[in-house]
């Protein structure tokens, strides 16, 4: 319901229908912290009008959870990125 009635988007999570935009959107955020670009996925993120991100790094596959770690460590050096806690993010539009 989040994402149909409230025009909240979510990248995962159970809804009972996921949008298709999600699913551009979750390739594009995925492939950036695959490849450690956090300069471009905070632009995204800003594009979308997004200003919290949580990372659920116990949910990635084992073999991304490192990854997804060092990611999180860069982009808290972003700018306009102000660290929450360990897997939570404010995004500064």
């Amino acid at each position: 319901l989040s994402s149909t009635y409230h025009n909240c988007f979510l990248v995962n999570g159970y809804s009972g229908y996921d949008l298709p935009d999600n699913f551009t959107l979750a390739k594009i955020l995925n492939e950036y912290i695959e490849t450690q670009q956090t300069a471009n996925f905070v632009r995204e993120i800003k594009e979308r009008k997004i200003d919290i991100v949580k990372f659920n790094k116990y949910h990635y596959i084992k073999e991304l959870k490192s990854p997804v770690s060092k990611f999180t460590e860069s982009i808290a050096t972003e700018s306009g990125v102000q660290r929450i806690d360990n897997d939570l993010f404010y995004i500064n539009r």
